[in-house]
């Protein structure tokens, strides 16, 4: 419930930028497309109640940035990159240079 206001001002945000792929859904329609999703909530377990919801129905997706960072290590390694563990002692920049110097 606390929320909500933000929740509805944030797709009130992106409605006006133009966004018309995401749509706000009250409980009944957040339990009837998702069966799964409990609403209601449990005072006893301080779990609160889903009051509102917000669906994009395009141009979602999910991020997995382990996975693209193993991938990159996996390429460099191909590539013949040499990873070495230590510790980072100290660092600093010159302003002049583009890398910093890793002491």
């Amino acid at each position: 419930e606390a929320g909500e206001p933000t929740l509805r001002q944030n797709q009130a945000t992106q409605a006006s930028c133009g966004v018309d792929w995401t749509h706000l859904m009250e409980p009944d329609a957040l339990r009837e497309r998702f069966p799964w999703l409990d609403t209601d909530g449990d005072a006893d377990m301080e779990k609160a109640a889903i009051t509102l919801g917000c669906l994009g129905t395009a141009h979602e997706g999910w991020f997995d940035p382990w996975a693209l960072l193993n991938g990159m290590r996996s390429k460099a390694r191909e590539l013949g990159v040499e990873y070495h563990h230590g510790t980072v002692m100290g660092m600093t920049m010159d302003s002049s240079a583009s890398t910093p110097t890793i002491s």
